[in-house]
């Protein structure tokens, strides 16, 4: 019984952690927070080339991953947006449950700040 007690706190760390999935966009930065607010991230518009929505695959799961050209920040579902970065074949994907929304609406902040 004590072993339950020892592995609850386990259990909730990454639970608080991961929870949610935040995204705030601005006409400056696009903003990230996961769960509680302690793991968070940000990425200035000028930054990117572009957003679109996409399907993530199952290989490419949930939480935050780094792979050779890419890093996903995810919680949950399989819909994402990938935002490609300026100069570079990097690209950032970000969960979300409206993609197409998302995308649309930081295209509209790209096209502002390239005006």
């Amino acid at each position: 019984m004590i072993y339950l007690y020892l592995f609850f706190p386990v259990l909730m760390v990454p639970a608080l952690l991961f929870y949610q999935l935040t995204v705030i966009v601005d006409y400056t930065e696009v903003k990230i927070r996961f769960g509680i607010g302690l793991i968070r991230k940000s990425w200035k518009i000028s930054q990117f080339d572009s957003a679109r929505a996409v399907k993530n695959s199952v290989l490419r799961g949930w939480g935050i991953h780094y792979g050779l050209n890419t890093t996903i920040y995810n919680v949950s579902g399989w819909k994402a947006v990938e935002c490609k970065l300026k100069n570079s074949k990097r690209s950032i994907i970000i969960g979300s449950a409206e993609p197409e929304k998302l995308a649309a609406h930081i295209n509209r902040m790209i096209e502002k700040r390239n005006k």
